[in-house]
């Protein structure tokens, strides 16, 4: 019965007892799991003793010879063994069976009795994991609603900055050949175009003869040079064919192999302010001009006429009225210089 054992288990633990019902009552106990028996021998020390939580297992295909020993002094019984034994018919033999124990076997557990607790698990698990699943879902929904809102929000917050901006904003996409314009000067820049050459045509030819060449030589070295902006002011023509001063201001991002593959950047209509600055000019190069005619062609006069009153007042053919008049006019002409003298102060820090 070991080897069977060892062969059928190869890997469970063997205990062994000096009896049959040490091993019954050892398993009992729940110190061992199971114990291999005999039905008759199991039979009878459940009954005897009691044992009534041990159940009986399938039957195994291990034979166990039943033999009958007799005491050495009375041989004899042998053959009276063997005579009755024969004699029994086989309803007296099913009979001594019957009546030798109650037990029955159990029958073979079904595929759902041996796995019912394995299917409940996984029962459980996956709909653990659908709850779990449902619940994900409805957060990620959630959160891809919300930013998809936040991003509705952040294009309507950009819509309208780019219409109240003076800026137009570029977006060039090299290898995808996409041209993005946005902003309130497309159309009257001619940039409501998407082919590449003609985009490029147009703004070389709208450049300002006077910057063209200075601009596209920047822009080519600023390229060559790998730099990753570029920034220039210059003239341009409009759609009305009016010169326009623009401000241009971009931003390269280079690839792999280090070729720009996108620009990005804003271009700015600065037209106005350099009207302004050159009005500020002209009116500062008419208030020198007044303060050269005042220093030269006043102040010259106004002294001559202070020498002569000079002259007029040490005479001595004057009475003291008419001196004293001529004393009243020279500190008139004397203001007037003073005055004079202070324009001129003034207009040098033009």
């Amino acid at each position: 019965s070991t080897d069977y054992l060892l062969e059928q288990f190869p890997d469970a633990e063997l205990l062994f007892y000096e009896d049959e019902l040490a091993a019954m009552v050892s398993t009992a106990f729940g110190q061992a799991d199971a114990v291999l028996i005999n039905i008759y021998s199991a039979a009878y020390l459940i009954e005897k003793y009691g044992l009534v939580n041990l159940v009986m297992g399938s039957p195994s295909d291990f034979e166990w010879e039943f033999r009958f020993g007799v005491i050495k002094e009375h041989p004899e019984l042998i053959s009276q063994l063997n005579d009755v034994i024969l004699s029994l018919t086989e309803d007296v033999r099913n009979s001594i069976f019957k009546s030798t124990y109650s037990l029955q076997f159990p029958e073979k557990p079904s595929f759902w009795e041996q796995n019912l607790r394995l299917i409940l698990g996984v029962f459980i698990f996956l709909n653990l994991l659908l709850a779990f699943i449902f619940l994900t879902n409805r957060r990620l929904k959630t959160l891809i609603k919300q930013a998809v809102i936040k991003q509705k929000e952040a294009d309507m917050v950009y819509k309208y900055a780019v219409k109240a901006s003076f800026d137009i904003l570029i977006d060039v996409d090299l290898l995808k050949k996409r041209f993005t314009f946005e902003g309130s000067g497309v159309n009257h820049f001619g940039l409501n175009d998407v082919d590449e050459h003609v985009v490029f045509d147009k703004w070389h030819n709208r450049i300002h003869p006077a910057d063209k060449r200075r601009v596209l030589v920047k822009l080519n070295r600023s390229l060559a040079s790998g730099e990753n902006h570029f920034a220039d002011t210059f003239r341009c023509y409009n759609d009305s064919d009016e010169i326009n001063w623009l401000e241009v201001r971009v931003y390269f991002n280079h690839a792999g192999d280090g070729r720009v593959d996108r620009v990005i950047g804003a271009i700015r209509d600065i037209s106005e302010r350099i009207n302004y600055l050159r009005a500020i000019e002209r009116q500062n190069a008419k208030l020198k001009e007044i303060a050269w005619m005042q220093s030269h062609e006043i102040r010259g006069p106004a002294s001559r006429i202070l020498a002569l009153i000079d002259e007029i007042y040490e005479s001595r053919e004057l009475d003291s009225d008419t001196k004293e008049l001529i004393g009243y006019i020279g500190e008139a002409v004397k203001e007037i210089d003073d005055v004079i003298h202070e324009v001129v102060n003034k207009s040098k820090g033009i």
